[in-house]
């Protein structure tokens, strides 16, 4: 029973046009639940990439240059906490540099995927622009994210492997939290460093010798973006950057000392476009 109702909501999904007469299992000792399990998040995973490519993302003066979306997702992640029952989280680069982050996931209490909230991110030096069905609906001007330089740190290494090991233990140097609604309250959890850099980069104009967005996450969920970047030249230098992937409060320390603190976000039908961060809230999946 419980596979039959699983094939019934894939047919409710995707339509009875898609499904195949009769699944067949990739792995003889694998159920037929196990098989409908593995085809509904393979459908789920194409709504959320059909979302993301939705939008096209245009940066630099008068949007001259396109942002272009990889097709696979940086995360695949779920936050069974706050009911977001499948998300994905999608980058936009140009150049070399990542320009814009956005996850699309399962609204809050909604048990069929039929509604997705979309969330972005700006992570582009400079002004952008999100167009979803030839209407403007993202427009931030200012810089994505504040890059500071990263006090005492080493100077960039020599090689990418060991570059890659300093930002490992650079990352490690943060700590966040977040709350659930209010920062004042003491009901707050500690966001967990996931250890692998969700992309890695280089600058293709030579500005940049090397970069990587990490991510501390509830869950699976990212909720605070780490962009550490290490600059180009003799004078080579580390430097980081923050961001959110999450409406609600959040803290972030360096070695201890508050250094970045963002409050709740306001939940509106027709978020300001100028926001760095916005989430366009319960969406209908377009097919």
């Amino acid at each position: 029973m419980k596979s039959k109702a699983v094939f019934l909501l894939i047919a409710m999904l995707v339509g009875p046009a898609a499904l195949p007469e009769r699944i067949q299992a990739a792995d003889p000792n694998e159920s037929p639940d196990a098989v409908a399990a593995r085809q509904l998040a393979e459908q789920r995973l194409g709504v959320l990439r059909r979302a993301a490519a939705s939008y096209e993302i245009r940066v630099g003066p008068n949007g001259a240059t396109e942002a272009v979306l990889r097709p696979e997702p940086v995360l695949h992640w779920a936050n069974q906490v706050r009911y977001s029952l499948d998300g994905a989280t999608f980058i936009w680069t140009a150049g070399g540099r990542p320009h814009a982050m956005a996850s699309f996931y399962s609204s809050t209490d909604e048990k069929n995927f039929r509604l997705l909230d979309h969330e972005f991110q700006s992570l582009s030096p400079g002004p952008l622009v999100a167009q979803r069905n030839g209407a403007r609906v993202w427009a931030p001007t200012e810089p994505g994210v504040a890059m500071k330089p990263f006090p005492d740190a080493p100077a960039p290494a020599k090689t990418a492997a060991l570059r890659l090991v300093q930002m490992r233990r650079l990352a490690n140097e943060f700590t966040a939290i977040g709350f659930p609604y209010d920062s004042r309250s003491e009901d707050q959890w500690q966001l967990r460093l996931m250890p692998q850099p969700l992309y890695r980069y280089e600058v293709e104009e030579g500005e940049l010798i090397d970069g990587a967005l990490f991510a501390f996450a509830h869950g699976t969920d990212p909720d605070v973006i780490v962009v550490l970047e290490a600059g180009a030249g003799p004078e080579s230098k580390w430097s980081y950057g923050l961001g959110r992937m999450c409406g609600l409060p959040l803290e972030v320390r360096l070695r201890d000392e508050l250094i970045w603190k963002v409050p709740l976000c306001s939940v509106s039908s027709r978020p300001d476009p100028s926001l760095l961060y916005l989430t366009f809230y319960r969406r209908p999946i377009e097919r």
